[in-house]
């Protein structure tokens, strides 16, 4: 049986105040993603699952009902909790909302691959326009692809996946 690591998380926001009088917490995301069923809080230190009951309020400041969380004395005692999601995470984290045009991206073997011509954002995810071999290329821009950032050399080396690029 595999153990839960702190490792196998990253950090997506926090639990910012009790909402109500039935243990429903305020929920402030460090970046857009979809709530599944469970979340993990960190408590001393470590992923601690909870299952969602219950979602309301916008995507920027979701309202979360936790299982076996049913009352303001309750609710109180996670405020300020980390919430983690699954995945790895990276040294330096990209805010999409960055200019990223003239960035050079990089394949996993340094090699470069072309120039961040535009951005385009899409419901999903942000795609980077590329020229690539003469054709234009539309990269995603999927963090956990992301291996280098440097903003000061408009540097991103990405571990893309096989086929992602034509011949």
């Amino acid at each position: 049986m595999k153990s839960i690591r702190r490792e196998d998380f990253r950090e997506a926001g926090t639990l910012a105040k009790v909402h109500g009088t039935k243990g429903e917490l305020r929920f402030l995301p460090d970046y857009q993603f979809t709530l599944k069923e469970w979340v993990f809080l960190s408590i001393k230190g470590k992923p601690v699952p909870f299952f969602i009951e219950a979602i309301k309020g916008s995507d920027e400041a979701p309202i979360l009902k936790l299982r076996y969380i049913d009352d303001t004395v309750d609710a109180e005692k996670f405020v300020g909790k980390t919430v983690l999601v699954p995945g790895k995470s990276k040294r330096k984290t990209i805010a999409f909302e960055e200019e990223l045009n003239g960035f050079t991206i990089y394949d996993a073997c340094e090699k470069p691959l072309g120039k961040i011509i535009r951005l385009l954002e899409m419901p999903q995810q942000v795609l980077a326009e590329i020229q690539y071999n003469n054709q234009l290329v539309l990269i995603p821009i999927v963090e956990d692809w992301i291996l280098f950032f440097d903003k000061r050399k408009k540097r991103i080396d990405m571990d893309l996946p096989e086929g992602l690029l034509p011949d």
